[in-house]
């Protein structure tokens, strides 16, 4: 699975003031968190596909909308579910 997303944060209130900035720009997404070396980040998610291609597509999508340089994490489904791999796209 390849979820895109569209910012990380610290603070849930800067993650909802970027899905409020993405909304009005035709860019669903929603807030997710997550613990990095004991720390609790808010990642802003803008969508997710099977494959890399439709993923690549979105960020790229979302960086013309919007000038943000969105992100891809990978996860292996039906292995190690803490398993996962940021991306950066491939231009």
């Amino acid at each position: 699975m390849h979820k895109v997303f569209a910012g990380s944060f610290k603070s849930r209130e800067n993650a909802q003031e970027r899905v409020a900035f993405l909304r009005p720009k035709g860019i669903q997404s929603f807030i997710v968190s997550t613990i990095i070396s004991g720390g609790t980040w808010f990642r802003v998610q803008a969508d997710a596909f099977s494959t890399r291609e439709n993923a690549e597509k979105r960020v790229n999508e979302i960086k013309a909308k919007t000038g943000i340089n969105a992100f891809i994490l990978t996860e292996n489904v039906g292995s190690n579910p803490t398993s996962n791999s940021i991306k950066s796209p491939r231009y």
